[in-house]
């Protein structure tokens, strides 16, 4: 489970919001070692995923294209897959010419962001 510690940004510490509430859903099953008799035989919840396949979320495929990336809160994953995609690229072929490749994502301040820190 994610948690974010209280810090000077953030005055009251708070768990993940989706490892959170997969923490509270799978709590009442799980088994502690230092409370074996603590275990249950509920049967662990079943979650709904709905994968929607997307078309158009790719990098551009011409790899001179310079290539900004945006991560506007939900989350970095995808773009740090397509820089590492980037830079195989260029491992790959590197004669080739490759545009300027931009990330920007995280907090307004650099004191709260812990991301990449």
């Amino acid at each position: 489970m994610v948690e974010f510690p209280a810090c000077s940004g953030r005055p009251v510490g708070r768990r993940g919001l989706c490892t959170g509430w997969l923490f509270d859903l799978v709590i009442p099953g799980l088994v502690f070692p230092e409370k074996a008799e603590s275990s249950s035989s509920l049967p662990l919840p079943k979650i709904h995923v709905s994968l929607r396949p997307n078309c158009s979320f790719r990098p551009p495929s011409d790899p001179s294209v310079p290539f900004i990336m945006i991560g506007p809160g939900t989350g970095v994953a995808p773009f740090i897959g397509f820089l590492q995609q980037r830079e195989e690229e260029r491992k790959e072929n590197p004669e080739a010419e490759f545009g300027e490749t931009w990330l920007f994502f995280g907090c307004r301040y650099r004191d709260r962001d812990y991301l990449f820190r």
